[in-house]
């Protein structure tokens, strides 16, 4: 991944955009990448990106978009998607909650399941919230912000929460908080 201050539109390899953030871009480039085929051969003909000459390198430490990671609470995972050993999670206005699963039934049978009840009193009290893409309790965005971990049943922070990509585990970036004088 590289972060980028603006994109070229002469580059002609392929990339993703990971993120656009307010000084920039960060950038998956598809490397190497696929520029056709021989004609003798039909073998696939692949061309390497100097990637040194693009940008900064970035990591997944620099992506902010919380949607882009699981979650660990604890000692519990958490994820947006349904993932063995995670617990489901999804958006109720801007709290994080537990997603609830209903049956359906037809002719007194259960068909199969339908999603979606999200629960967010069920994952912390008050609930977690993501407001103007920072994780948040209460409408308190800083890392000392304390709230109520229902599956420990204890008091903990904020800054306790960890972002967690292929089994990495990442600290998420909280404002500092702004003193009385600078208000």
């Amino acid at each position: 991944m590289r972060k980028v201050i603006t994109l070229d539109e002469s580059w002609e390899f392929p990339y993703s955009i990971i993120e656009a953030q307010d000084d920039g871009y960060i950038i998956d480039i598809t490397n190497p990448y696929l520029t056709g085929y021989d004609e003798e051969t039909g073998e696939p003909l692949h061309t390497e990106v100097d990637e040194s000459v693009i940008g900064d390198p970035a990591t997944w430490e620099d992506v902010r978009n919380l949607f882009l990671f699981d979650l660990k609470i604890g000692n519990n995972l958490y994820s947006w998607r349904r993932k063995d050993g995670f617990y489901h999670i999804g958006m109720k206005g801007t709290k994080i909650g537990l997603v609830s699963y209903h049956s359906v039934r037809a002719n007194g049978k259960v068909q199969g399941f339908t999603k979606k009840t999200v629960i967010p009193s069920m994952l912390g009290n008050p609930a977690l919230e993501i407001v103007d893409g920072n994780l948040s309790v209460s409408g308190s965005p800083y890392a000392d912000t304390e709230f109520y971990d229902v599956s420990t049943g204890q008091m903990t922070t904020l800054d306790s929460i960890k972002k967690v990509k292929d089994d990495i585990e990442y600290l998420i970036s909280f404002p500092e908080p702004v003193s009385e004088d600078e208000l």
